[in-house]
């Protein structure tokens, strides 16, 4: 028998865009696992441990010129990444 998995870690609340340009926020990631387990479906899931993404992984899904931009960032002092 399969399972459905389940992968979240508390700190994928911290993941938003302050110009709110980007559809992800915290309050939206903390809401939908907290139907999920206010339902009984989170406990039903095989958990799956949260990882951080490789560069190789990110492509997958976002364009290389996005990936790169996005990681140099990283870089910039606070105040100038926003």
């Amino acid at each position: 028998m399969t399972s459905t998995g389940l992968v979240y870690d508390k700190r994928m609340e911290a993941h938003s865009d302050p110009t709110g340009f980007h559809v992800e926020c915290p309050e939206r990631t903390g809401r939908i696992f907290g139907l999920l387990e206010s339902q009984g479906l989170a406990g039903r899931c095989q958990r799956i441990a949260a990882t951080f993404a490789t560069e190789e992984q990110l492509c997958r899904v976002h364009g290389e010129a996005h990936v790169k931009s996005m990681l140099g960032l990283k870089d910039l002092p606070k105040r100038k990444r926003m």
